[in-house]
């Protein structure tokens, strides 16, 4: 199966799609105000759809796959991609490298508890702005730190390294859509806050399984 950082790409008329499936980075974007003037690691960052740095929500084109299918919007992948650093890291106001970095650099040098909670957030925030789109977990990936010579830190989710492996796994298995931390629960632009009243819906339901539902409300959060 092939892939590509693309929206879409046809051959030869406007439905025959060159691509099995798309990827694209998934352009978080930089939040102020920074953790601390002197923070190692920049500020936090957020999952928007804003055409103007490049993400790919709701832009992706369909038409007609090599395996024969069709599809209006083919599904795609979002990745912690890997670019190099700005000539300025560590610092805000470039779109396309958050606080400096590149966008796996940026979550590698962020704490192992900043990380987890930042994983989850970012699995049901890809989801919320589109279903089609899928978040690819960082697995192994090179990072690119200012005075780090090459090859420098490669950030590894296992176990023993990074420590990702079980906050990946627990998301894939559903753990955090139970019962008792779905109800009443919003997925913010940080962390899981008490849901304000009243949540009025302003964009369609997104249903997960036979018994959960995504909705952004008018407050500018996503709730389920």
């Amino acid at each position: 199966m092939l892939d590509a950082h693309t929206f879409g790409l046809y051959v030869g008329s406007s439905e025959q799609l060159l691509f099995d499936f798309h990827s694209s980075p998934i352009r978080m974007q930089e939040k102020l105000p920074k953790w601390s003037p002197s923070a190692p690691n920049g500020g936090a960052a957020i999952i928007e759809s804003n055409a103007s740095c490049g993400t790919p929500y709701n832009r992706t084109k369909g038409g007609k796959t090599y395996f024969g299918w069709y599809a209006t919007t083919l599904p795609y992948l979002v990745e912690l991609d890997n670019f190099g650093i700005s000539d300025n890291p560590n610092t805000y106001g470039n779109c396309w490298f958050p606080w400096g970095w590149d966008e796996i650099t940026w979550f590698g040098v962020q704490s192992e508890s900043y990380r987890n909670n930042w994983l989850k957030y970012a699995y049901y925030k890809v989801k919320c702005l589109d279903p089609n789109a899928f978040l690819q977990m960082p697995g192994r990936r090179g990072l690119t730190e200012a005075g780090v010579p090459w090859p420098g830190h490669i950030y590894r989710a296992a176990n023993g390294y990074d420590n990702q492996e079980k906050i990946i796994k627990n998301i894939w298995n559903g753990v955090y859509t139970n019962v008792n931390n779905w109800v009443h629960h919003n997925f913010t632009n940080e962390e899981v806050y008490n849901q304000p009243n009243p949540p009025h819906v302003s964009r369609s339901l997104i249903f997960v399984d036979d018994d959960k539902a995504f909705y952004k409300a008018e407050d500018g959060y996503i709730h389920g």
